[in-house]
Parts: structure tokens; C-alpha cells; sequence
């Protein structure tokens, strides 16, 4: 067989080419692409073909060269020519003689390969991740703000969405609107088609695994798995499933702070709606109900569903909602499992002629901002730390890949605090001196206030309003004041990049000493160890 060779370059200039219609099809001679990131230069000849690559690598200013030699086996059919490159391009000038046979220069050879060779080729060695998830809900969509910020900073990786690509299904969940939530294959999958991982180059998974459909092809691929609020069946011993790592909400956490939430708020009278038969939903309950025992409320009503196999659609529950609405003490604090329940509650009062907040307080979870801000009145939510859970998957996955990390690991995704909105901005103490007091605490904590200034405002002796404090709320005035500036300060120091002092002056600390005392007895962390633990990276 005879063979010939070709010396190449391959430069990567800063400079980025046109896109588009003006896009080169292939890389000539002096063509300018983005910068590389991986170099591949493959060139597959027919069965026997002889095959040698060798290649060194050299920096040049902002740009990267590398160059080497290539030896082509010569056959009858020449089956792939390609070359890896970020974004699908490189620089190439070719420096010598022609190939027998198949055309005087490198890009000759491309040319008769054709460009799809090229596409289908492009960044085989780049990690292609999948994604079985939901971006049009809030709770997946903040998972997959992480993940993408992980790819950005130490990727690319390619996703493969549910969805958005032909061959990845979407997944079965019950976690959005508590009934289990299916979908057929999107329609270039054939029927009976299945989820093939071969044919997407996958080389990890992130997500909900659910249907059979979806479980078996992934438990034989033998891929890397990070599993997206498995079931307690797929957790007992002896399942696969609980083998893998897994992302898993704090949601008993985040009916504590619900519950935390209606409490500063001065209710007496509680409830929790939320789905039946959902492990997540009863969490978030029975740590609603925790909290409220710890202060001395020791009944609450429930939403008790009609018993069906699967939910009810919403049009037909609603008049079941608004029945048990009307039933509850007014006014009440009512902590919904998550904000589509909590749409429906609003939804479901306002039908029932009851008027938000005042005579229903309502509090959702997951914060989906476009979600809460679509209810009417918009609803108060509690806030989870999805973006840095996403992250912390996307770096957990990359070591599965690399083999770096071995062992199955669980990621928690915290529950932070409250986004306070129209659905629960009232106070609701029917003890005029108290609620008036708080009224004066929630608009002007972040003030140097004094306890004289917030006990002139209720018009109440101090010795007085001490005591309905502790009747009431279960804390003192100074107590009050304390965890609404603690509340602030941990809000702001997830969401700004304001310095620990600033950030003690605007909540009303008289200094960063005692804003730090405050956190260490509250928190058992420093203000900075609070941000560094919480945030993204």
C-alpha cells in the first residue's frame, strides 16, 4: 500500500470568522477560526490503511499553534478527515505535496469527505452530557443555571437537553404538578424507539429517572449518573437507582422556613396544602409542623385530597380548595408545598371571595420567579439554593467522567429563606401594640432603632409590650429586631458582592464585631464562612 505525506499547521488566532451564510464551509488556506481548544487531527482511511499522527503543540500571543506530520495510508475509500477545534475550526496551511489520488492538499481531502464527516466529528473528545430535566420549571431551571455556569468556567461540555434534542426524551416527574407527569418521546423519535445513548456520544447523565423507558438504558449504559430527587422506592436497598449519586431538596428544611416566615408574620392559625403520596411534599409538611410545635402551636388543618389514583385536574379540585378554604380560621398562614400549589391556593381564594393577605397569608417553595410573579397577588416563596446544587453536580459529574471521583455522593440543595411578596406582606396580630410595633421593626430595622423608639410607635408601656412579645411571638422586642437584620444580612450576602462590613452598616449592626457575634451564636459561622459555604462558586 502506498503512502504519502503531509506537513500541516494549525493556527488559532484570537480573532473569531464570520458566522452564517459568510461562514467558510471548509478551513482554506489562511482562514481565520476561533480559538482551539482540543486538536484531533483524524484522518480514518479503509480497513488495513496504515495511520500516524505526530504533533507538537507551541504558544504564540493570544493565539495557540500546533503542527506535526501526518502519514496517510492510501485506499480506495477514504472514510473520515477531520480535525477538533472549539467551535468546529482551525487554521490550516498546508505545506507540501500532494496526496495520490485524492487531491493536492489537505483541504482537498475535506472537500471530498465532505463537511458533514467534520460536523459529525467536532468535538468528540468534549464531554456530552445529558439532561433529563424540565427548563421550564423553576426548581429545574435554577439546577441548570449551575451546571452551565460549571461548564463556562471549566468546560465546554455539550448538553443534550430533553426536548431540544431528537433523541432524548422527555423525562416522567411527579414533582411539579404532583401527579406523575409523562411525555411521549418527542415525534423524530420513531414509537418504540429507545433511548440510545450510543447515538448521542453521551458520556454523562443528569436528571430525572423515573419511567422504565428511561432507567434500564441508563443503568446498562453504565455512564456516570447524578439522579434528580429519586423516589423512596428507587432509594431501598437492593435498587439500582440507589447506587447512584443523587441532587435531593431540604425539604423539611424548607417547611421550617416557611413556617419561620408566617410566624414573623404574627399568625396564630396555620395550614399546609400540598400533594398526596409525594415523599417531598409530606418532608416540607412535617417540617412546617415541627416548627410551629417548637412554638407551642400544636394544630394545623391539611388539604386532604379525594383519593384517586392520579391528581385531579385543577378545574376540578378548585371547588374542593375553595370549600376547604372558607372552612379555616381567619386569618391564616397557609405554606404550600411548592409554587404551583401555592398559585392554586390564590387562585382558589379568590374565588372563594377571600381577600390576600388579609385574610389568607400564603407561602410557596422553589421561588420561581416567573411563576410567582404571575399569581395575583404575586406570591412569596422560599428560596433555594438550586444554582450552587447545579454546580456542585456539574463538578461531581466531571470527576465521575475523569474517574477522578469514585464513590456516589448526595447533593443538598438548601433551603435559604423567604422571597417576601404581596401574599404574605401583612402582620397579622390582632393585639393592636404588637402589631404596630412589628410594623415599625419591618420598616425600619435597617435603621439604628432603639427599643424606646419601637415602644413609643405601639403606644404601650415597655414592661407591657415585653410581655405580648413573649405572649405573642415567643421573643423580645430586641430579639425581634436582631433576626429581621439577620435575615437581611444573609440575603445580602448571597446576592451581592457588597464586603461583610458594608453589608453590617445597611442592616442595621452597630458594628461588624457584633454582626459577627450575632451569626457565630445563631449560625455557628462567620458572616464571610456564611457566604463562602452558601454561594457559587
Amino acid at each position: 500500500m502506498q503512502s504519502s505525506a503531509i506537513d500541516f499547521r494549525i493556527c488559532a488566532p484570537a480573532r473569531r470568522p464570520p458566522r452564517g451564510r459568510n461562514a467558510p464551509k471548509i478551513p482554506p488556506k489562511g482562514a481565520e477560526w476561533p480559538s482551539v481548544l482540543r486538536w484531533r487531527l483524524s484522518l480514518l482511511t479503509a480497513k488495513n490503511a496504515a495511520q500516524e499522527c505526530r504533533t507538537t503543540e507551541v504558544g504564540s500571543g493570544n493565539g495557540v499553534e500546533k503542527s506535526g506530520r501526518i502519514r496517510l495510508g492510501l485506499a480506495t475509500h477514504h472514510k473520515e478527515s477531520y480535525f477538533l477545534s472549539e467551535n468546529g475550526g482551525v487554521t490550516i496551511n498546508c505545506t507540501s505535496s500532494p496526496l495520490t489520488g485524492f487531491g493536492r492538499h489537505l483541504p482537498a481531502v475535506m472537500r471530498q469527505v465532505g463537511k458533514e464527516a467534520l460536523i459529525k466529528s467536532f468535538m468528540s473528545d468534549t464531554p456530552h452530557v445529558v439532561l433529563l430535566m424540565f427548563p421550564f420549571a423553576g426548581y429545574d431551571r435554577g439546577l441548570l443555571h449551575g451546571i452551565t455556569r460549571y461548564s463556562q468556567l471549566h468546560g465546554p461540555w455539550v448538553f443534550c437537553l430533553s426536548g431540544d434534542h431528537p433523541r432524548v426524551p422527555k423525562p416522567d416527574s411527579d414533582s411539579i404538578w404532583g401527579k406523575l407527569y409523562t411525555e411521549t418521546p418527542i415525534t423524530r423519535m420513531r414509537p418504540g424507539e429507545s433511548f440510545n445513548l450510543r447515538q448521542l456520544n453521551a458520556t454523562g447523565i443528569i436528571g430525572r429517572i423515573q419511567s422504565p423507558g428511561i432507567t434500564r438504558p441508563i443503568l446498562a449504559s453504565g455512564l456516570p449518573v447524578i439522579a434528580v430527587d429519586l423516589t423512596r422506592e428507587q432509594l431501598a436497598k437492593g435498587n439500582p437507582l440507589s447506587r447512584v449519586s443523587e441532587i435531593r431538596a431540604d425539604s423539611h428544611q424548607a417547611g421550617r422556613v416557611a413556617a419561620d416566615h408566617l410566624l414573623e408574620r404574627g399568625f396564630i392559625h396555620f395550614a399546609f396544602c400540598g400533594f398526596k403520596g409525594r415523599i417531598w411534599s409530606q418532608n416540607r409538611q412535617d417540617g412546617f409542623y415541627e416548627c410551629l410545635q417548637q412554638h407551642q402551636y400544636t394544630s394545623y388543618s391539611v388539604y386532604d385530597p379525594p383519593r384517586h389514583k392520579l391528581a385531579l385536574p385543577w378545574d376540578r379540585e378548585q371547588p374542593l380548595v375553595v370549600a376547604w378554604l372558607r372552612s379555616l380560621p381567619k386569618p391564616v398562614g397557609i405554606m404550600a408545598c411548592n409554587d404551583v400549589r401555592g398559585r392554586h391556593i390564590i387562585e382558589a381564594a379568590l374565588a372563594a371571595g377571600l381577600q390576600i393577605p388579609d385574610d389568607v397569608a400564603v407561602v410557596g417553595v422553589d421561588d420561581d420567579r416567573l411563576l410567582c410573579n404571575m399569581a395575583n397577588p404575586p406570591l412569596s416563596s422560599v428560596v433555594l439554593n438550586l444554582e450552587h446544587a447545579g454546580y456542585q453536580a456539574a463538578e461531581l459529574l466531571d470527576g465521575l467522567m475523569s474517574g477522578r471521583t469514585k464513590q456516589p455522593q448526595q447533593i443538598v440543595v438548601e433551603a435559604l429563606w423567604v422571597t417576601a411578596r404581596r401574599s404574605t406582606d401583612i402582620v397579622a396580630v390582632e393585639d393592636r401594640h404588637v402589631a404596630a410595633a412589628l410594623r415599625f421593626i419591618r420598616d425600619h430595622f435597617r435603621q439604628t432603632i432603639t427599643i424606646e423608639e419601637v415602644v413609643q410607635e405601639s403606644a404601650a408601656s415597655r414592661r407591657s409590650l415585653e410581655i405580648r412579645f413573649q405572649r405573642i411571638l415567643g421573643r423580645s422586642i430586641r430579639e425581634e429586631i436582631q433576626r429581621a437584620r439577620l435575615a437581611w444580612s444573609k440575603k445580602l450576602l448571597l446576592e451581592t458582592n457588597l464586603s461583610v462590613e458594608k453589608i453590617a452598616n445597611v442592616s442595621g449592626f452597630s458594628s461588624l464585631s457584633y454582626m459577627s457575634s450575632v451569626f457565630r451564636r445563631e449560625l455557628d459561622l462567620t458572616p464571610a464562612q456564611y457566604r463562602l459555604q452558601s454561594r457559587t462558586p
